[in-house]
């Protein structure tokens, strides 16, 4: 035979009345398989009786018990091949080729029985010059069980934190378009609210400042104080309620208390067209009867309002 798989062991939660259980694994001999029940407390009975086992020759193993085991624990059956070697091979002596492939399998079923028991145990770093000593396993467990206690003491924090700002930050509604988050007092502590949004200190009006775009690129970083305008408190937001020429969208890329940035598109593409120029006539702003020449101003304007939105605590 092959030995296709590395399964050694199966488990079983008996239900109290069946006493045939199956052996999905190759065993050689009946004296290989080792029955163990594992209490719900984790204290395990090995059976030394109580059980047979049959279809090994067929390739079917299966272990009959003489009374079913318990409902109330845990069933595992698994492959202990014993460590002897039962074939003798004389000098100038027959080769029998089923011999030594039963041989072989059975080598086979030892090194994957050992691994299933190596791969069950604590192991100390692949660093460590001598053998291990009973302290070195005490301080390996004793790790394992701080990084279980650390990794759930995190998990329970993470998850009261979670639900902790679920209770405190409303859900978003349609009406709630419009509105910024604020701290607020609710009956004494403090609280995340929608409210809508007001002006409060110096930014104020639908177009407060009317820049000029200078930049070809249409990349513009304004600053407050070139502005004349105090530094913001709070959530500082720049509105730009207006550009002079339609063919023009944008996006604040960054903004700080002290600064912000917009990015002109001209027809979904960074840049701006600057003109310099001189208007004749009661004509609009970017209506495109302006005729470019020397004078002061950009044809491309910036019509901005700040907002400083306070947070009350």
């Amino acid at each position: 035979m092959t030995l296709t798989s590395q399964q050694t062991r199966v488990i079983y939660r008996p239900d109290g009345a069946t006493t045939v259980f199956g052996v999905p694994f190759p065993v050689f001999d009946a004296a290989d398989v080792e029955c163990i029940s594992v209490a719900d407390s984790g204290a395990e009975h090995t059976y030394t009786s109580g059980f047979t086992v049959h279809g090994i020759a067929q390739g079917v193993v299966t272990v009959v018990f003489s009374s079913p085991p318990p409902a109330t624990v845990r069933l595992v059956i698994r492959r202990s091949t014993r460590q002897v070697q039962e074939s003798d091979y004389p000098i100038a002596g027959r080769f029998p080729a089923k011999t030594l492939e039963r041989d072989l399998d059975r080598i086979v079923a030892m090194l994957q029985d050992l691994s299933e028991h190596v791969d069950r145990s604590l192991k100390v770093d692949s660093s460590q010059e001598s053998a291990p000593s009973a302290g070195d396993f005490l301080r390996i467990f004793d790790e394992k069980i701080r990084d279980a206690q650390g990794a759930a003491e995190a998990a329970a924090a993470a998850a009261e934190q979670a639900e902790k700002t679920m209770s405190i930050i409303p859900v978003p509604v349609a009406d709630d378009t419009g509105k910024v988050l604020y701290v607020a007092l609710v009956n004494g502590e403090p609280r995340y609210v929608l409210m809508k949004v007001v002006a409060v200190g110096n930014g104020a009006g639908m177009a407060e400042y009317a820049i000029p775009v200078t930049e070809e690129s249409g990349l513009m970083t304004i600053r407050l104080a070139d502005l004349g305008h105090p530094e913001q408190l709070g959530l500082f937001n720049p509105i730009v309620n207006l550009l002079s020429m339609s063919p023009y969208t944008f996006h604040i890329t960054q903004r700080t208390p002290e600064e912000f940035t917009v990015q002109l598109y001209r027809d979904g593409k960074p840049g701006a067209e600057i003109v310099e120029f001189v208007e004749l006539g009661d004509f609009e702003l970017g209506d495109g009867t302006e005729i470019g020449q020397e004078g002061e101003g950009a044809d491309v304007t910036l019509l901005v309002s700040l907002l400083s939105i306070g947070i009350q605590i």
